[in-house]
């Protein structure tokens, strides 16, 4: 099979454009070096640069999460549980220090998304976006649950903009296509979302699973958030929370556990569904 090659990206500088804009780069969590937070001390959402960045903490089976993570990890191996909090890259765009890891899920108790903290409208420009190192290790080499990727398979990263819980528009990046898997901080332009009052977030691999998901690990980076920010409070109606909770959780082969394996773990909840959890 053929190697995955690099990518040459750009990325934007972690300072305000202007008054009227934002750029959130998480330097303001004040993280110490070479460390990760997932949310375990049950603060809820990350807060930075006045967004609200979703994370939903567990302390359930020895502790897991949805959503983001904070993290100023600079190894970019994927050996351990704690290495999935690794970028592919090593730091944050422009070589900033902090970053944001998130795992992607659709079972949380809200969607993974980006809000404002004040409840105001906002108008996103740009975001620098790069894979984690779980992902891209992975996808370059395969493991034992996912396959190493070729020039016929894909990974794709969604942003979709969201106002009165109305879609308003979707901005798509390529994490790994044609051979070709994201290994930079690579800035996407997000203007074609206009005024929104949520960003949501997505994932698809040419490499499903038999759970409904997909083998691939549903992680990716995120850092320099720019936007513009309305004095306008959201009206929408609040979401609906999901009352699913976990009732037991069993390794790949179907084997029950009292606390999470490395690689897949399946964790059944309480409406009879699975989810499969990374570690």
């Amino acid at each position: 099979m053929k190697k995955i090659y690099l990518s040459m990206i750009v990325a934007l500088a972690a300072v305000a454009v202007n008054a009227e804009d934002t750029t959130v780069d998480f330097e303001d969590i004040n993280l110490a070096e070479n460390s990760f937070d997932n949310g375990s001390a049950g603060n809820g959402d990350f807060k930075s640069g006045g967004y609200s960045f979703y994370n939903e903490y567990h302390a359930d089976y020895g502790g897991y999460y949805y959503g983001f993570t904070i993290s100023t990890q600079t190894s970019t191996a994927y050996k351990a549980l704690t290495d999935q909090y690794n970028s592919c890259v090593g730091f944050g765009a422009d070589g900033s220090k902090t970053y944001s890891v998130c795992y992607f899920s659709t079972w949380g108790a809200s969607p993974v998304s980006i809000k404002n903290t004040n409840g105001n409208t906002f108008s996103p420009k740009s975001i620098a976006v790069t894979n984690a190192a779980y992902a891209f290790n992975s996808m370059r080499f395969g493991d034992t649950y996912a396959k190493k990727f070729t020039e016929t398979d894909y990974f794709t990263l969604s942003f979709i903009g969201y106002k009165d819980n109305a879609e308003t528009n979707t901005v798509t990046v390529d994490l790994a296509k044609e051979g070709m898997a994201l290994f930079t901080w690579k800035t996407i332009d997000l203007s074609e979302l206009g005024e929104v009052d949520e960003i949501r977030f997505s994932m698809v691999s040419s490499d499903p699973d038999t759970y409904g998901g997909y083998n691939t690990p549903m992680y990716f980076c995120i850092d320099n958030f720019v936007t513009e920010t309305s004095t306008t409070p959201v009206n929408s109606v609040a979401a609906t929370i999901n009352s699913v909770k976990a009732v037991g959780l069993y390794s790949a082969d179907g084997q029950e556990l009292t606390s999470f394996n490395k690689g897949v773990n399946i964790l059944k909840m309480s409406d009879g569904s699975a989810q499969k959890i990374f570690k």
